[in-house]
């Protein structure tokens, strides 16, 4: 009983943040916070206090790995929310599995999109460019040589000019999270 109760509450969760972020870009509040209450209150009604520590822990892991992309500007807040929703309902081993998926099946949406709308050079220069960008602003700080710094801003000015393709988040966390579900992909742990 227990089992199908969550199961509904994250096939719901996922398909009302999946269709807010696509059609509005934002998955609302009012989806993600009382999943996470009704995901901690589950928990602990079927599972007492193991199941109450449970679902903290997952709430708290899924909000601090979508973070840092958070603070860089990867993923709105919604995104956050969302892992963090699928933390609470789920636990840790669901929500960390989650996000290795999430971040494959993102990965190749986003190059997919990215090709599909700016072709596949301007593709491969922008994502260089995201996995690059870093890496030259630490090499000039930590040599202070000025081409480093130079190289920076052309990728910058590149990223700039062909502007930010948007990517309802939602669909790479819903897919990521029916896969392990299911148990599609095999487990890395």
């Amino acid at each position: 009983m227990a089992e199908t109760i969550f199961t509904v509450l994250l096939f719901l969760l996922l398909v009302m943040s999946v269709y807010h972020d696509f059609r509005t870009q934002k998955i609302p509040n009012k989806i993600t916070v009382p999943t996470i209450a009704i995901g901690v209150i589950l928990s602990t009604v079927y599972f007492g206090f193991s199941g109450l520590w449970s679902s903290l822990l997952g709430f708290t892991a899924g909000f601090l790995i979508f973070l840092p992309p958070f603070f860089f500007g990867g993923m709105g807040a919604g995104d956050v929310k969302l892992m963090a929703a699928i933390g609470a309902v789920m636990g840790t081993r669901f929500v960390f599995m989650t996000f290795i998926y999430t971040a494959i099946v993102g990965g190749i949406i986003a190059l997919g999109y990215g090709i599909y709308k700016r072709g596949l050079g301007a593709s491969l220069r922008l994502f260089g460019g995201f996995l690059i960008s870093p890496l030259l602003k630490f090499l000039y700080r930590l040599t202070g040589y000025h081409k480093f710094i130079e190289w920076y801003g052309s990728l910058k000015k590149d990223e700039v000019r062909s502007g930010k393709l948007y990517i309802p988040y939602a669909i790479p966390i819903a897919i990521g999270a029916a896969l392990v579900y299911t148990n599609w992909i095999p487990s890395f742990f």
